[in-house]
């Protein structure tokens, strides 16, 4: 007597004594197109992709305009004076990149916190960034404005209000002599990395003050 002897694998039944394949039942290629499907397909394990392009986020804040009675004008690039352009990202000597605006204005015109917060520095800045203060924001971020006169600047330590004078535009740090006077301007993140501020075209103004406050003396 001739046995079958099933093999779900191929497909096919095998009569034992010969070599002759039968085709297989519509329920045995049921389980096999069953076995295939359930199988997970063979991957190749990807590799992280590497981080390339500048530091700085390309993402951009909007913010009042700190220097009130500029109307928000940048500096013109101009080699022959020095001067490099006044946009977020324009080129400088030695590969660098401009990570802040720079705001047009006469000397002495108040400058002005762009939000609420705390002075985590104010003084001589080292490098370039002459006079400068440099307040906290309440979401980790900062705010930075050099190139100050040094008058009317609050202490280290002070809470600032939205709007609240903290200085007046000068020309200490690395202005160049023949270079147009302006507020050097710098928004940063909470890890530091320098954001684009764009001017939303209204100057920054202190709220009110509540009734019956009184101003430190």
């Amino acid at each position: 007597m001739i046995r079958k002897i099933a093999y779900p694998a191929l497909g096919a039944f095998l009569l034992l004594g010969t070599t002759t394949p039968v085709a297989a039942t519509p329920a045995l290629q049921h389980t096999r197109a069953a076995t295939r499907s359930t199988t997970p397909p063979r991957t190749t394990p990807s590799r992280p992709a590497r981080r390339t392009g500048p530091t700085r986020s390309t993402r951009s804040q909007p913010v009042c305009n700190p220097v009130r009675g500029s109307r928000g004008t940048l500096n013109r690039r101009a080699p022959s004076r020095g001067q490099g352009g006044g946009t977020f990202g324009a080129p400088r000597t030695g590969g660098r990149t401009h990570n802040g605006i720079d705001i047009r204005s006469r000397p002495g015109t108040g400058v002005h916190s762009v939000r609420p917060g705390r002075v985590i520095f104010s003084g001589r800045g080292r490098g370039g960034t002459g006079n400068a203060v440099v307040v906290r924001h309440r979401n980790g971020s900062s705010s930075h404005y050099y190139h100050l006169q040094g008058s009317h600047q609050p202490r280290t330590g002070t809470t600032v209000r939205g709007g609240q004078r903290i200085g007046t535009v000068g020309r200490t740090g690395n202005v160049p002599r023949r270079a147009d006077t302006h507020l050097h301007f710098e928004l940063r993140n909470s890890r530091g990395r320098p954001v684009e501020p764009r001017l939303n075209g209204r100057e920054c103004a202190a709220p009110p003050r509540p009734r019956g406050a009184t101003t430190a003396r």
